[in-house]
């Protein structure tokens, strides 16, 4: 979901770290907010076998327990003093959690954003595998996730 904290964070990383001019908040949502794994008009799609088409709300922000109840796109907040400092955006499959792309706070630059957010990403795998993963969920990829690949 696309919220005004996320899009004032990303902002600011493209300006500091990439030194992009201003991003419009549609261009934001396209690249980073709309899921190229799920449509939450479709009843089908991205969905788990074991899930309930009903339980879906359309991806409005909720606390979906350990591993999620629709396939698709998400955003792992990281905070830091109840401040967002990081957002990486994670592709989760039946399969695997694929890290997509992470954006940061430059004034936590210094503690190694990327390294933190792969370990916690890491960590989510494994307790997703013990706490109600499908069988088949075991992989972390560090990159874009294909279809067909």
């Amino acid at each position: 979901m696309c919220t005004k904290e996320k899009f004032d964070l990303y902002e600011k990383y493209q300006k500091v770290v990439h030194k992009s001019p201003g991003n419009s908040i549609g261009g934001y949502k396209s690249f980073l907010c709309n899921s190229p794994l799920y449509d939450p008009q479709s009843t089908t799609d991205s969905k788990m076998s074991h899930v309930d088409s009903h339980k879906d709300d359309a991806r409005t922000i909720k606390d979906e327990g350990v591993f999620p109840e629709v396939l698709g796109s998400y955003h792992m907040l990281h905070r830091i003093d109840g401040e967002l400092a990081m957002v990486g955006v994670l592709d989760i499959t039946d399969t695997c959690v694929s890290s997509v792309y992470l954006y940061y706070d430059p004034k936590w630059e210094f503690l190694s954003p990327g390294h933190l957010s792969a370990i916690r990403e890491i960590e989510y795998v494994r307790k997703c595998m013990t706490l109600g993963a499908p069988e088949t969920f075991h992989y972390y990829y560090m990159g874009l996730y294909f279809q067909n690949c």
